[in-house]
């Protein structure tokens, strides 16, 4: 009894946290089972909350125990347990976009790596299995169940998805492995889906993981990021998005990796890895490729020569913007020309009227700003139909805003040079622009006052660029900034949102 005492004296504050946090989230799951259901239902609301205590609970008790381990381990006990109730918890179709993702995997796992432009129907798409159509669209558990024991068949139905034929093939790689895989055992379609899930997950994991262990400062503002609600979504997903986020993050802690690891040169495997990551980065949207000139932050002492330098920096910014424009050139035919939509004139509006074009983009953000803001911290999911609450996402945004403004570093004192980081504000600015004039292009109306199409979660990858602008300060003469609480809050965090996602399709 004794040692129970001093244990509740000892640590009381964190008992308070972890109580704090299991009454909101049954406060948030009771608002959801009202709303929503009868007490028919209440045995599901019973198991949400003891799924809740069991989450919070035994990562708390984890933290406690492991608060000295490495970050990027314990990213991993986190991500995996939390992505995967993610990944099975959203139905087919249930994420953005996630259908015409599906038909364009389907494509490329049939061995077509570009789509084409259907003579007979006059519009992009393909001929592919009629299976398909009726795995797509169950918005509950109930009718995935019912679908989940449809396989292929050899009849054929053709399948309009010209949003993304513009993508590359090579962002649907992951995916398209796990689909064969499935079909190579002859799983039903769903199962083909959720494998192709799976896979895309597996290299966001592999990336992610690698990019925490490599960053050598402002370590604290990746593993956040990760956690947002909308990135986890995106992770799991068919969408290119996750193989995006991935990508751009470890493409950015690997350039920091080199610029201050203790070695002097670096080596051609090491100039093989940025090249690669930079042209698989640049493939899967050509609005990130300015994040790939980063790498002129490797100083000439890493080269044998500055001359050495330059002609490997530019050799790998060239290739980049060579093998998109060859993309560019193949996918450009798939450029939606309905609805308004003319790519040629809103092409000549922006180059003849910069300035009127200009403050369209401005009024856009000027109207959208907080919704966005608040999308790519993770406020609105699936289709933008799971609402989470405010309360919930506001704490992560403050916690994201200090850890970008404070560094806590204690091993070295690296400090960015304000020349430089005049280059990453011209680098982000670069990427919102490229998104917003991408989207002018592709999807706005001729004539429209505001750009169409922006989200939140495009902006995700330049969050990863933001620390670097803050590098002079300390908050707390911590070891790590990150600590228990914080691990804990996003762990109750997450998962909330993954009981919210369970009851909006039950």
């Amino acid at each position: 009894m004794k040692k129970l005492i001093d244990f509740i004296k000892r640590e009381y504050k964190y008992l308070l946290f972890i109580l704090l946090f299991m009454i909101m989230n049954f406060l948030f799951l009771c608002n959801l089972h009202i709303s929503k259901f009868s007490s028919s239902h209440l045995f599901i609301f019973v198991a949400l909350i003891f799924l809740n205590i069991i989450f919070i609970g035994g990562y708390a008790f984890l933290f406690r125990k492991k608060e000295d381990l490495k970050v990027e381990k314990l990213y991993l006990m986190m991500i995996i347990p939390l992505g995967l109730f993610y990944l099975f918890l959203f139905p087919v179709n249930q994420m953005p976009d996630e259908n015409t993702h599906l038909m364009r995997i389907s494509e490329i796992s049939l061995g077509h790596l570009s789509s084409k432009m259907e003579s007979k129907k006059g519009i992009q798409g393909r001929y592919m299995d009629a299976n398909l159509s009726k795995v797509i669209g169950a918005n509950r558990y109930k009718e995935v169940i019912k679908r989940s024991k449809i396989k292929s068949s050899k009849d054929l139905s053709f399948y309009h998805f010209a949003n993304t034929a513009l993508y590359s093939f090579v962002c649907y790689l992951p995916q398209t492995m796990g689909m064969l895989i499935a079909k190579t055992m002859n799983l039903p379609i769903i199962f083909q889906v959720y494998m192709a899930r799976l896979f895309n997950f597996l290299v966001f994991i592999l990336l992610t993981y690698q990019a925490l262990k490599l960053i050598p400062i402002k370590k604290s503002c990746f593993f956040l990021i990760l956690f947002f609600p909308i990135v986890l979504q995106e992770a799991v997903s068919l969408s290119p998005d996750a193989l995006t986020i991935a990508a751009s993050m470890f493409f950015i802690a690997y350039v920091f990796h080199l610029r201050y690891k203790e070695e002097s040169l670096i080596t051609k495997k090491e100039i093989g890895v940025l090249a690669l990551t930079s042209i698989v980065l640049s493939l899967c949207k050509i609005v990130y490729l300015p994040i790939c000139f980063l790498i002129f932050f490797i100083p000439r002492q890493k080269f044998s020569s500055r001359k050495r330098k330059n002609i490997m920096v530019l050799w790998i910014v060239l290739i980049s913007i060579l093998i998109n424009l060859i993309w560019l050139s193949i996918s450009k035919n798939f450029l939606p020309k309905t609805n308004g939509i003319n790519s040629g004139s809103q092409l000549h509006y922006i180059l003849t009227d910069f300035l009127s074009y200009g403050m369209t983009a401005f009024r856009t953000y000027d109207i959208t700003g907080k919704d966005l803001l608040f999308h790519s911290f993770g406020n609105s999911l699936g289709n933008l139909n799971i609402r989470i609450s405010e309360l919930y996402i506001i704490p992560i945004m403050l916690l994201f805003l200090i850890f970008v403004l404070y560094d806590n570093d204690q091993n070295k004192r690296i400090i960015i040079k304000n020349s430089e980081k005049v280059w990453i504000i011209f680098l982000i600015l670069g990427v919102v622009a490229l998104i917003s004039t991408s989207l002018y292009l592709q999807w706005t109306p001729v004539g429209s006052s505001t750009i169409a199409g922006i989200q939140g979660r495009y902006f995700i990858p330049i969050y990863f660029l933001l620390p670097f602008l803050f590098t002079k300060y300390k908050l707390l003469p911590r070891k790590e900034f990150l600590n228990r609480y914080v691990y804990l809050y996003l762990v109750a965090l997450n998962t909330y949102v993954f009981s919210t996602i369970f009851y909006q399709f039950i």
